[in-house]
Formats: structure tokens, C-alpha cells, sequence
């Protein structure tokens, strides 16, 4: 068996988040808690794709799971990004 790295090979993710307004124009966020630092940060809904699902199915799970909401119109995506983060000790 190798010697652990410093730095493993990150894990690929595919996720969605979704950007869901109200008829105000008010975004829906979440808070939670850096676990470096304890500074508070906000994100959106959203999570990891599971094999087979289009973005669409993805989106309209997460907003279901993460809200309750099973009307929802999942519109078009707005864009794409390639990112790393760490959380709960993996990147």
C-alpha cells in the first residue's frame, strides 16, 4: 500500500444548484458554517447528480428535497463553472 499524500487526487462531484427566485424577486439561499474558520457563509439549493439523471431531474430533485416544492418549472441553465471545495474533509 502507498504512503497517504498530503494532497490526494480531488473527488469529481457533478452538481446542480439552482437559482430560485419568488414573485418578488427575492433568492432563495442557505446559510452554513465554514468548518476552517466558523465564518458563516450562504448558498443555494442544490447537490450532487446521481447516475442517469439529466440536469433537469437533478435540479427539479434537489428543489423537491431541499424544499418540498414538486410544482417547480426548472428553466434553462445560466452557466457552468469547474471549481474546487472541500467539505466534510474531502475536495
Amino acid at each position: 500500500m502507498p504512503p497517504p499524500t498530503e494532497h490526494p487526487e480531488p473527488t469529481v462531484r457533478h452538481s446542480i444548484r439552482l437559482v430560485m427566485l419568488d414573485q418578488h424577486d427575492r433568492l432563495l439561499l442557505f446559510s452554513g458554517i465554514d468548518e476552517t474558520d466558523g465564518h458563516p457563509f450562504w448558498y443555494p439549493i442544490g447537490g450532487g447528480c446521481e447516475e442517469g439523471e439529466t440536469a433537469q431531474q437533478t435540479a427539479a430533485r434537489e428543489a423537491r428535497e431541499e424544499t418540498g416544492l414538486t410544482d417547480l418549472v426548472v428553466g434553462p441553465e445560466l452557466w457552468r463553472r469547474r471549481a474546487f471545495a472541500t467539505w466534510g474533509g474531502v475536495t
